[in-house]
């Protein structure tokens, strides 16, 4: 076995632990803080804590942050850099845009249109690496411009994919296994 599947299992297994401790510790706190809503789709519409995604966020981002300091320190190697950084920012901007949805949403009054309009700052940081690597305009093999495929194309998923999270959310499992499709579909 190589040392790079060695370095993704121990960045894999960082990633998936700490989402499961952070979650686990989350819970609690969201109860006592009153960080809570109603779980809509049971019979007897127990409360269930809020904002829980953070935890999600948290413990993906800390895998990612271990597989680059693993890559670095035991494969001298710095490469993909841009490319992780890029999901990285995505990742936490979108983990904050869906923790205030969460805090601040529908029971305040947060307009779809803004949501979608809010979730347009998620396409900033692929954006910019696409712009600056026209290697990365996978539509090029169809002649697609690099400035169709950066202004409509990538906006158009990551908004859509933003939002197609965030209408699941109320039903219970849906999520995650959305998010599950869209992370393997990443990597």
């Amino acid at each position: 076995m190589s040392y790079e599947y060695i370095v993704s299992l121990i960045s894999l297994i960082v990633a998936f632990g700490s989402a499961y401790y952070l979650t686990k510790r989350w819970i609690p706190a969201a109860k006592y803080f009153g960080l809570v809503g109603k779980d809509i789709n049971k019979y007897n519409k127990p409360e269930v804590a809020e904002g829980g995604g953070v935890s999600v966020i948290i413990g993906v981002s800390t895998g990612l942050f271990t597989y680059l300091f693993l890559k670095a320190v035991f494969l001298n190697s710095g490469t993909h850099l841009p490319e992780i950084y890029a999901v990285i920012s995505t990742i936490l901007l979108a983990g904050l845009l869906g923790f205030a949805d969460d805090i601040l949403g529908w029971k305040k009054g947060i307009r779809q249109r803004r949501k979608v309009m809010m979730s347009s700052a998620l396409v900033l940081p692929l954006l910019t690496l696409i712009l600056l690597n026209p290697q990365y305009n996978t539509f090029a093999i169809w002649g697609i411009p690099l400035w169709l495929y950066a202004i409509i194309i990538v906006p158009i998923g990551i908004i859509g994919a933003s939002n197609a999270v965030n209408m699941v959310a109320g039903y219970n499992g849906l999520e995650a296994g959305l998010g599950i499709i869209i992370l393997v579909t990443i990597a």
